[in-house]
């Protein structure tokens, strides 16, 4: 039992036997003995040694405990970025979960490229920056106002710029790896070069996102999608009101600690 629990939490930090050995001053064949149950028990020392080296505590290592997260280890909190502890509210077990998650975002480029961003590491540092969750954003209403934010997330991008987030509904964009349930970083700007993907607002519609393109008094939203059903939308200013809110700059797309 307690070898078992041994290595299914060696591995689930993706840590090596080596590792673990190095750590705690054995052989990584005595690490090995301890996960077969060739040796029953390490001993009280050595147990609290390997609890140390596998970020828990030893009542889950003995199977008294199914929480491999010991919430009161001050290590927890003292470790943490401001950001990341605000974010939780200084909740220890979701603060000990984020910091061993694997997260990632996709930071685009001018012209839509992508490439991977660590949200870790970005809440992990003092540059995080707190932004609004805008539920839907609706013509006719301040973009910031109460009745739009529906919540709070972070990023690292800053510059002096203002930033929201807003949710995506539907699939009209997941082939710019945008997919639906996913959440846009959006810079706040009134304009955008054509071909970038921008949050728009279409008359008295609510926000949607797609690559904006203008060509005099015709603007066209692109959408970039695997569905076929999704076709170019395209406008007469002097007939519809087409307001750019902001650009897409940082994709969520797995936004578990919203």
């Amino acid at each position: 039992m307690v070898g078992e629990l041994i290595r299914a939490r060696r591995k689930q930090l993706g840590l090596s036997a080596e590792d673990i050995a190095a750590e705690i001053g054995v052989s990584p064949a005595t690490i090995y003995r301890y996960e077969s149950g060739d040796i029953v028990s390490p001993g009280s020392d050595k147990l609290v040694d390997l609890s140390r080296a596998l970020h828990t505590h030893p009542a889950y290592l003995m199977g008294w405990d199914e929480n491999p997260v010991d919430p009161d280890d001050p290590e927890i909190i003292a470790s943490a970025s401001p950001a990341v502890i605000d974010h939780f509210d200084g909740d220890a077990q979701q603060i000990a979960a984020f910091s061993q998650a694997a997260e990632k975002d996709y930071l685009l480029g001018n012209e839509g490229q992508r490439r991977e961003v660590d949200i870790k590491a970005a809440l992990s540092t003092n540059n995080a920056r707190k932004i609004p969750i805008l539920g839907q954003v609706a013509a006719g209403l301040p973009l910031l106002a109460e009745q739009n934010i529906d919540g709070y997330t972070w990023t690292d991008l800053n510059g002096g710029a203002e930033y929201f987030a807003l949710r995506v509904k539907g699939d009209s964009m997941n082939a710019a790896h945008i997919p639906d349930g996913s959440m846009v970083i959006v810079r706040r700007q009134e304009q955008v070069e054509n071909g970038e993907i921008a949050v728009v607002l279409v008359g008295d519609q609510d926000g949607t996102v797609k690559r904006y393109r203008q060509d005099g008094d015709t603007v066209t939203l692109v959408p970039q999608s695997f569905n076929p059903a999704h076709q170019a939308q395209v406008y007469n200013l002097k007939n519809t009101d087409v307001k750019v809110l902001g650009l897409v700059r940082q994709i969520q797309i797995s936004p578990e600690y919203e």
